[in-house]
């Protein structure tokens, strides 16, 4: 797909360069011929009053005319080939890079489409899979029944949080603005602590937090949204019981949240593409932490939405830092 319309936007280029080309050369040669012909004949009207031989002049008149103007019209179609040749070349790299964005944007989309029919398929097959299996049995008993209703309960919770999430995610990249109040950022954070803390991996953990008094602009569902994603994952891929710390400080006119956890790190490979919908880091592969890999996605939006950014420091099997910048209000 991407071959063809990289085919006809360079000939599409090479057409509009061409046609430039050659409308300018034509017009060159007109004007050219047109003035070279004047020359000859103010040259011709000259030696016409000098007495000299009339046929002869006006023979070698239209003889230079005839030889400069073939010159210049085979000097022309030179500078065209060329011009064809150079057009080519640029057209297809500008072509290439044109369609660059729209390609990796295309791969981008199948990849998030392919993920989450995956995400999709897994709980829904589960649940066909088990409800066909009780359906098969005359008498399945009421213990079978309320252990495949549960387990068929979870997976729908399972779908209901990605649609959610995917919602979320899409609701961000159309909005135009976020609704923005001021908030106290320790305030915020507080409160996601203590909502994090009344989860059962939060009461395994540990969480210290050292906070300043700073004001932002922005929507404090989302940003609650954000701080507990960072701290729910620093609990989930970090060692039950170990150190989870969480800072607020200043750095000129922004504010900067910071979270540390004692986990298994990320691999310097992955940690450009950890921002990616459905993307989950290789060294998370061996941990029982599990997710959609849509959290970190959903916090880069809402972040960039606020006009400030993330990003993760990270050394593998030491830890992982992330820092979200806002600007204060």
């Amino acid at each position: 797909m991407f071959r063809s319309a990289l085919l006809k936007l360079t000939v599409g280029y090479v057409a509009i360069v061409m046609l430039l080309s050659l409308t300018l050369s034509v017009v060159l040669y007109h004007f050219a011929t047109v003035e070279l012909k004047e020359g000859l004949n103010r040259q011709y009207t000259v030696l016409i009053g000098s007495d000299h031989d009339t046929d002869n002049i006006l023979g070698l008149s239209e003889e230079v005319f005839s030889g400069r103007a073939s010159q210049l019209y085979f000097d022309l179609v030179y500078f065209n080939v060329v011009v064809l040749v150079f057009a080519g070349i640029g057209s297809y790299g500008l072509a290439r890079r044109t369609l660059k964005p729209i390609e990796a944007a295309h791969r981008a989309q199948v990849r998030f489409t392919a993920h989450a029919s995956h995400e999709l398929r897994t709980p829904l097959a589960a649940i066909k899979a088990d409800t066909e299996s009780v359906l098969m049995l005359k008498n399945p008993g009421v213990k079978l029944l309320e252990k495949t209703l549960k387990a068929n309960l979870r997976d729908v919770e399972h779908i209901e949080t990605l649609a959610n999430r995917l919602l979320e995610v899409s609701r961000l990249k159309s909005a135009n603005t976020l609704p923005k109040s001021r908030i106290r950022l320790e305030n915020l954070i507080q409160s996601c602590i203590k909502r994090i803390k009344r989860t059962p991996a939060g009461k395994l953990a540990k969480i210290e937090a050292d906070l300043s008094d700073l004001t932002v602009k922005g929507d404090p569902v989302s940003l609650e949204l954000v701080v507990t994603t960072i701290l729910d994952n620093a609990i989930k891929y970090s060692p039950r019981e170990s150190l989870v710390t969480i800072t607020l400080s200043q750095e000129g006119h922004d504010a900067i949240v910071a979270v540390h956890d004692a986990g298994p790190g990320i691999a310097p490979e992955d940690i450009d593409h950890v921002f990616e919908p459905f993307y989950r880091s290789k060294s998370l592969n061996n941990t029982k932490a599990k997710g959609f890999g849509l959290g970190l996605s959903l916090a880069k939006e809402i972040v960039d939405a606020h006009g400030g950014t993330i990003r993760i420091e990270s050394v593998d099997a030491q830890g992982t830092r992330v820092l979200v910048r806002l600007p204060i209000a």
